[in-house]
């Protein structure tokens, strides 16, 4: 989990191959936001959100 000082959460990361791997989970069909300063700290890095729809390709189902 990753937390800013203004409580702005990312809920998983992973790291792989010196890349960092942000995602977030949702579990309703809504539009899901991501916080806009994970992508700003980090713009190199990958960010995705994953719901119930999606979770078993996420999981590797």
């Amino acid at each position: 989990m990753w937390r800013t000082h203004d409580r702005a959460e990312i809920d998983y990361i992973e790291e792989k191959d010196g890349v960092l791997n942000a995602y977030e989970f949702k579990w309703k069909a809504q539009k899901a936001r991501f916080a806009h300063s994970f992508p700003e700290a980090y713009p190199n890095h990958k960010t995705a959100v994953v719901s119930r729809s999606d979770y078993e390709n996420f999981i590797g189902i």
